[in-house]
């Protein structure tokens, strides 16, 4: 059983935000790109002849118009297919670049390039690509050593990589790049991205690790450590400045580009994300909307109230704006302003005073703006390195997970002077290090210099309760609540080893009281629910579970209410609610996985059940369950595939089969047309079929013979001829009468 490891953080409520949306009826936008400055956002205008501007303050939008000859002498008018990419700003922020992408009138591929002043919305170039000329073939944009340049190849698809800088579309000399690198930027997400600083991480090639490339010689700048390959990053960003790196997946990776070193891994199955320039904030897109971590202390520091999932999102080069977007066509640009949430709180940074430091930092740790907060910390440390600001920093420390710093913090307090707080905390930063037998050594001291701390008997109990020396931590719970009744930690943690012995009923009176005292803990309310559930008590446990995901969403809950709903024969909600413990345990709850698999098995799906039974044993391959289901699953999965290989040669027959009976048709067909020359040469009295010329003796040697097969066939012939008459009238009759109903019914005739 997992023992709840709880203790209370002063944290101020984040402010309420709201976003500016960005619609336009007649166009449809896709996430838009930033400019340098983040003033505004440059946005495509599919099935338009051009990009938009979108002011971020004010969200009025100007369209920038491309060249309409030039795109309509590369793109002709029947079949007209092209689409604008990008765009990009150069770094000046003064002009903005799209590429245009199509084919002409014989299907072959255009590439152009438009460049735009921003100022006057004003087109300065225009170039495409000439079919057989050695001509710029752009593929994506970036910033190459400082300004904005178009990556591509001269000579067409095959030809030489160039560089062209913007905005003059000047030609750089030939760079040496491999030769799969162009194929692979920025052009999908996925394959690859070009980061600002002229580098470029590849990550095309299927089942080997990434690497960032650089632009100018191809040579490796860094291979990243504990990558995956694109079989498992889906997506890929580099931070406005080029020194961070981002994938996205099941889960969250940010590296240091120019050494290829982990910096984080956030717990997260996002679709996509950005990075502030240095790399220090991430915005991510999930299915469960639109989160801002800081990657630091891998803490999120803003939760979006979007509706609904996100997949696109976009973080500004100054760190204060969010942009996002639902998936698909003519869907709203929704930009969020969280500046109050990342940005300074209070005071100039030239402060030289530790005690003015010192009170800052503890009110930007309240305000949750942690970077700023342990940079005061650390410079009121160098400044006076008081046992309150070592204590102070620890505490914050041990609050974002920065355990090792925060038990050396501690350590340095208590060389200062011991108290029962310090022993205290020091013991949580030691628990937390995975250092028991040391925790506890401080809990004892606490208490030999505080009896009354109710804390330390509370942490005493999990570590009784970690080690299954459950009757131990009953009585130091027992303890810490005589002491502090309101602890609603320990209540919680009190349920949860009455739950492990199996005491069903005195495992909700805990949670029970733990609910009187925080309402709104929803581990006692989930807890509560599994309890309820177990005992049969469905209507009370379908209550809990779903008022504890309202507060928190976790896999558990969201397991056994898809139990529930499965139970009552409530299968939509059920799959769906498997389908969220999947997505939130980053695919590591076998349960879901056993009933995911359950009902694909039901909807006549075999290979998938397959797919999530194989994931169900990996995680539990102990479970007979899942291993019988794992290969009922293939078995059926083989079978389906047996018989469709069957299916799919007797259609093979039949098609063989048809074949032969159209060309036999056509035979006949042609039959029948030799027949009506015979009977047009037979009546008109002609002598070439009379018996006599070259002729006669092939058909029956004589007149007469020629003339009863002649008659035979004129007679079938007409036949044919009357019936396809008659058939043809009586589709014109059918056309007629439908045309009158259509007239009829029809309300805009």
């Amino acid at each position: 059983m997992l023992i709840a490891f709880l203790f209370a953080a002063a944290v101020h409520a984040a402010p309420v935000l709201a976003p500016m949306t960005v619609s336009d009826p007649a166009e449809s936008f896709e996430l838009p790109s930033f400019s340098p400055d983040s003033s505004q956002l440059a946005v495509i205008r599919y099935n338009k002849w051009g990009i938009a501007l979108i002011d971020a303050k004010t969200g009025a939008v100007r369209k920038l118009e491309a060249d309409k000859a030039l795109l309509e002498a590369h793109f002709p008018k029947k079949n007209r297919s092209f689409f604008f990419q990008g765009p990009r700003f150069i770094p000046d922020g003064k002009h903005v670049a799209a590429i245009v992408s199509g084919t002409d009138e014989k299907r072959r591929d255009i590439q152009c390039v438009f460049v735009w002043e921003t100022a006057g919305a004003t087109q300065t170039q225009g170039r495409c690509a000439r079919p057989g000329k050695k001509d710029l073939w752009p593929k994506a944009l970036a910033n190459y050593e400082g300004r904005l340049a178009v990556l591509g190849r001269t000579g067409g698809g095959m030809g030489t990589n160039t560089v062209f800088l913007l905005p003059e579309l000047q030609a750089e000399p030939k760079p040496s790049w491999p030769s799969n690198t162009i194929a692979s930027v920025m052009i999908y997400d996925h394959l690859g991205a070009v980061a600002p600083d002229g580098v470029h991480q590849l990550s095309s090639t299927y089942g080997k690790p990434a690497e960032v490339l650089s632009l100018r010689d191809g040579s490796v700048v860094a291979r990243l450590t504990g990558a995956g390959s694109a079989t498992t990053e889906s997506g890929w960003s580099f931070s406005a400045d080029g020194k961070a790196l981002v994938s996205v997946g099941t889960m969250v990776r940010i590296w240091d580009s120019a050494t290829g070193e982990l910096r984080r891994t956030i717990a997260v199955p996002a679709k996509g994300a950005s990075l502030s320039p240095g790399g220090k904030l991430v915005a991510l897109a999930s299915p469960l909307g639109v989160s801002v971590w800081h990657v630091g202390f891998g803490k999120e520091v803003a939760k979006l109230p979007v509706q609904g999932a996100r997949e696109r999102v976009a973080l500004s080069p100054d760190g204060t704006k969010v942009v996002t977007q639902e998936y698909g066509f003519n869907k709203p640009i929704e930009l969020w302003d969280i500046s109050s949430l990342v940005g300074a709180a209070g005071g100039t940074d030239d402060l030289a005073d530790a005690d003015a430091l010192h009170r800052r930092a503890r009110a930007r740790q309240q305000a949750r703006q942690f970077d700023q907060a342990l940079a005061d910390y650390d410079k009121a440390v160098s400044l006076k390195a008081s046992a309150a600001v070592l204590r102070d920093r620890g505490t914050m420390r041990l609050a974002v997970g920065l355990n090792e710093g925060a038990e050396q913090d501690f350590a340095a307090a208590l060389a200062k002077g011991a108290t029962a707080d310090l022993h205290l905390h020091r013991g949580m930063a030691r628990q937390a290090l995975g250092q028991a037998s040391a925790a506890a050594q401080d809990y004892k001291r606490a208490l030999a210099l505080d009896p009354k701390l109710a804390r330390a008997h509370f942490f005493l109990g999990l570590l009784a309760s970690q080690e299954s020396r459950l009757a131990e931590a009953l009585k130091c719970f027992a303890r810490a609540l005589a002491l502090e009744p309101g602890l609603a930690e320990a209540h919680l943690n009190m349920g949860l080893v009455h739950q492990a012995a199996g005491r069903l009923d005195d495992a909700a009176s805990a949670y029970t009281a733990a609910l009187k005292v925080s309402p709104k803990l929803a581990p006692a309310l989930s807890y509560r629910g599994i309890v309820r559930y177990q005992q049969g008590r469905d209507q009370e446990a379908q209550a809990d579970l779903e008022a504890a995901l309202a507060l928190e969403k976790d896999a558990v809950s969201y397991n056994y209410l898809g139990m529930l709903y499965l139970k009552h024969g409530n299968r939509p909600y059920g799959r769906s609610a498997f389908g969220q413990a999947w997505d939130i345990s980053m695919h590591t709850d076998a349960s879901a996985a056993y009933h995911l698999g359950l009902y694909d098995m039901e909807d006549g799906a075999p290979a998938g059940a397959a797919r999530y039974f194989d994931e169900a044993v990996r995680l539990a391959p102990g479970n007979e369950k899942y291993s019988a289901a794992q290969k009922a699953a293939h078995d059926q999965s083989e079978r389906n595939y047996q018989a469709s290989v069957a299916r799919h040669q007797a259609a093979m027959d039949r098609a063989r089969a048809n074949s032969w009976s159209n060309l036999l048709l056509e035979a006949g067909r042609s039959m029948d047309n030799i027949a009506l020359s015979i009977s047009g040469a037979s009546s008109s009295g002609g002598g070439s079929y009379s018996g006599g010329g070259s002729y006669g003796g092939s058909y029956g040697g004589g007149a007469g013979s020629s003339r009863d097969t002649a008659g035979s066939a004129a007679s079938r012939a007409s036949s044919t001829l009357q019936e396809r008459r008659d058939s043809q009238q009586r589709a014109a009759n059918r056309q007629q009468v439908e045309r009158k109903l259509w007239n009829m019914n029809n309300p805009y005739r």
